[in-house]
């Protein structure tokens, strides 16, 4: 059998110009810092470089060469086998007339098309057009606004007990409320955050904490903020590690709002609109959420420690692996929720509905699940139970597992 040629190229064959063997040297050089071998050896060693990248590109576009054969010979397999065929079971006057008849309907077709193609291309050009005018219009609004607030923070008093300052504070809580409001705003989380972190960065949002004296036992109190949030439009805000530490955020749309590692110890969100928003590992030691509506919210990995969420609307809520210590959930609805893992320890869940909870892990230790709606046995079989009150219709042990801890209430 005689050996198989290859159609690679000899290297040694290969030529190449002063121009290219004197750049190869210089870059030998360049790598080297510019020392080392004589002229000569160097020049030798550009020669072989050169040789080796020639035979690559030619090992490349034999490749190449290869596909394209490759795809050529596919494609004429396919016209003999599919094409011609099909071609020779129809008579040539077979597909003029074939032809005949579909070339008015084809014509139609277009003709009907084309002010359907320039009506959707001018709909989108239009569309992008606007979508750029609102973002601009958007722009100016919050530059005007951020312009304004600074002004009146440098030469007002704000944080003053004049009536003057109570004046700028209900002014500018207007204000901020109109933009907030703003139709150009309404899908830019991105500017409502930019608001709210002013805002946050002047200390005018949050509660202000006035420290106790421990020598008279005195405890430090959170004093409302300077100015609310109170029904404050942030759908779809980012508020991503924002400090909103005692803020007024009561009845405030917070759907969609993104509030993923924020602090909001001790704010009150009272009968507020956060369905679907995002409180993963956010601190609400203390929160308030009395009748708000968190429907499919992510509170996975969240301090809750001594937050109210009585009577809150928490169907379909993620409270994985969530930290919920004396947490009151008195009357809240906490259907479908996911409470796998949580740390529920003391909790009151009075008169609670738990319809399809999911209760895997969770740590139950001194709560109060008295008069709970929908609990079963079942869904309390894999939880820690220790001192708990336990629904009347329940035939568990309320300290099965209290061997298992080392700490009292």
């Amino acid at each position: 059998m005689p050996p198989v040629k290859s159609n690679a190229p000899d290297s040694s064959k290969l030529t190449f110009s002063e121009k290219q063997i004197q750049a190869k040297v210089l870059e030998i050089w360049s790598n080297r810092g510019f020392a080392g071998n004589s002229p000569a050896a160097d020049r030798q060693q550009a020669i072989e470089l050169l040789k080796g990248e020639g035979a690559s590109r030619n090992k490349d576009l034999n490749r190449i060469r290869k596909g394209l054969s490759w795809a050529n010979q596919r494609l004429i397999w396919l016209e003999k086998k599919a094409i011609e065929p099909i071609a020779n079971l129809l008579d040539r006057s077979d597909i003029f007339r074939i032809v005949e008849k579909v070339s008015p309907i084809l014509e139609a077709i277009g003709v009907i098309a084309i002010p359907f193609a320039i009506l959707f291309f001018t709909l989108t050009d239009s569309q992008q057009k606007e979508s750029r005018e609102r973002q601009k219009r958007a722009q100016e609004a919050v530059k005007t606004y951020l312009n304004q607030l600074t002004t009146v923070y440098l030469d007002g008093d704000l944080k003053g007990d004049t009536q003057k300052s109570k004046e700028l504070r209900r002014i500018t809580r207007a204000s901020t409320l109109a933009l907030l409001n703003d139709p150009d705003l309404d899908k830019d989380g991105a500017r409502k955050g930019q608001i709210i972190d002013y805002l946050t960065d002047l200390e005018l949002v949050q509660g202000r904490i006035i420290q106790g004296d421990k020598n008279r036992k005195q405890t430090s109190k959170l004093l409302r903020p300077l100015i609310s949030l109170s029904r404050a439009n942030l759908r779809g805000a980012n508020l991503f590690d924002a400090n909103l530490i005692g803020a007024d955020l009561t009845e405030a749309n917070l759907i969609g709002a993104n509030l993923f590692d924020a602090d909001l110890i001790g704010a009150d969100l009272s009968r507020a609109e956060v369905t679907d928003a995002k409180f993963s590992l956010a601190n609400l030691t203390g929160a308030k959420f009395r009748f708000a509506n968190l429907r499919d919210t992510d509170l996975s990995d969240a301090d809750l420690s001594s937050a109210d969420l009585s009577n809150a609307n928490l169907f379909n809520t993620n409270f994985h692996s969530a930290d919920l210590p004396f947490i009151k959930l008195y009357g809240a609805d906490l259907s479908n929720a996911n409470l796998r893992s949580a740390n529920l320890r003391g909790a009151d869940l009075r008169s609670a509905n738990l319809r399809g909870a999911v209760l895997s892990s969770a740590n139950f230790s001194y709560a109060n699940l008295a008069g709970v709606e929908n609990l079963t046995d079942t869904q309390l079989k894999a939880t820690q139970l220790c001192q708990t009150k336990l629904p009347e219709s329940s035939k568990l042990n309320s300290n099965r597992d209290c061997k298992d801890f080392d700490f009292d209430l």
